[in-house]
């Protein structure tokens, strides 16, 4: 978050904004997500998932005590930047779905 698009009260603030996010989706999609979804023909299989990775759980709660901190300074500094960069993605993807898609007749 360096970037001079960035507004300065932003700048250097990434592990404030986003706190651990990262952490949280990768042990998401990389572990537990494919454990849960593997349990789906066998229910009872699941809180062997969630005891398997008790100790992951505990990223909630820093992603928890930073939250409040993150909210905070997007409300003040960040909200219409962000929107801004949304919309630029929606646009972005938009155009490339649209230019990939075959014709359709």
């Amino acid at each position: 978050m360096e970037r001079p698009d960035v507004p300065q009260d932003l700048r250097g603030k990434r592990s404030v904004v986003f706190g651990n996010l990262e952490k949280l989706l990768d042990f998401h999609s990389q572990f537990f997500l494919k454990e849960l979804e593997a349990c789906w023909k066998h229910p009872l299989r699941v809180p062997h998932c969630f005891l398997r990775h008790q100790e992951q759980f505990s990223l909630y709660a820093l992603y928890s005590k930073n939250k409040p901190k993150s909210d905070a300074l997007l409300a003040h500094h960040g909200n219409s930047f962000f929107r801004r960069k949304q919309v630029e993605l929606v646009i972005r993807w938009t155009c490339r779905l649209t230019c990939s898609s075959p014709f359709r007749g």
